[in-house]
């Protein structure tokens, strides 16, 4: 039912939060807004991350690159 790419969502997200920190607003107001919207940025990038099936081999081969330079 939802018809907005993922990359949209967190867009969308992070426009709410760069409004938010520029409106003339109580101050605790503009941090709960800026802490729901960073929350709601995490969990969309964390369901796009499991959905993914190339993520977590892609990570593995970038841990072996990164240990074996050490």
């Amino acid at each position: 039912m939802n018809h907005i790419s993922p990359f949209e969502q967190v867009l969308g997200l992070g426009i709410i939060g760069t409004l938010a920190s520029i409106m003339n607003m109580n101050e605790s107001l503009k941090f709960l807004i800026l802490i729901l919207t960073f929350v709601g940025m995490v969990i969309k990038i964390w369901e796009q991350v499991k959905k993914s099936e190339h993520f977590l081999p892609d990570l593995k081969k970038l841990w072996d690159k990164i240990s074996q330079k050490k």
